[in-house]
């Protein structure tokens, strides 16, 4: 069963943020569907919004906090309702 999910990264400027989610991604199977990301003011944040089993959401997001820890960026995801 998938579900959408939603991503949302911030932090300190950070070029490379986008491709740090889409590594961590690489051993769920996923979907993405739409990605935006702003770069401003010393700042990058990123929505991602992905289909994934909802099974795996925790372990996603721990994966995201454990590598981006260490870039200085924040992590959340939201398991969007299914009337969306």
């Amino acid at each position: 069963m998938k579900r959408q999910a939603l991503i949302l990264a911030s932090g300190r400027l950070n070029p490379e943020a986008d491709m740090l989610i889409k590594k961590v991604l690489e051993p769920f199977i996923h979907e993405v569907l739409d990605q935006q990301r702003i770069d401003i003011a010393g700042h990058t944040i990123i929505a991602t919004l992905i289909n994934i089993d909802p099974a795996h959401a925790d372990s996603i997001l721990a994966d995201l906090r454990e590598n981006g820890g260490s870039t200085g960026l924040d992590f959340a995801l939201e398991i969007q309702d299914e009337a969306k």
